[in-house]
């Protein structure tokens, strides 16, 4: 982690690529914890990203003070929008219920850009390191129920 070694290279190498997509049209998103809003020990981020907000620690900005600072945000909470394909998924009405401007540390953000839903694994397991001769399918569906859900209440998000 370039950010925690105190080499400020990261944050040039982030700044020529958010100037290379804008000139393409593009509009890149970064790992918020890559981005330090309250002090000077770490150079300037283009604000012309989104700023994907996973988690917040300590250390990290938080929601709010990204907003302050001008970043767009979205919501990727791990907690909820991340699906683990070795653990179990949350059942489809988990999601359908779902609050999507609500952010990690509970901090409402109403006008985020949105939310990520992140299926994050090499493997479609069912955690007991076989995939039980279905090839990750009986998990695939429990994961396309779960982005339908999830899809079904972003659409409601400004209802």
């Amino acid at each position: 982690d370039l950010k925690r070694q105190n080499d400020i290279g990261y944050a040039h190498f982030i700044n020529d690529a958010v100037y290379l997509a804008a000139k393409y049209r593009m509009v890149p998103w970064l790992w918020s914890d890559a981005i330090n809003v309250d002090n000077d020990e770490y150079p300037f981020i283009n604000r012309n990203v989104i700023a994907n907000v996973w988690n917040v620690l300590d250390g990290w900005a938080t929601p709010s003070q990204l907003k302050t600072a001008g970043y767009k945000l979205i919501n990727s909470n791990e907690l909820w929008y991340y699906l683990y394909a070795s653990s179990n998924t949350k059942p489809p009405e988990f999601y359908r219920a779902i609050n999507v401007n609500k952010f990690r540390n509970d901090e409402i953000i109403s006008d985020s850009v949105g939310a990520k839903f992140c299926i994050w694994s090499g493997q479609a397991e069912d955690g007991s390191g076989s995939d039980n001769g279905d090839m990750g399918d009986g998990k695939i569906v429990d994961i396309c129920n779960c982005i339908s859900s999830f899809g079904y209440a972003v659409s409601q998000r400004n209802s």
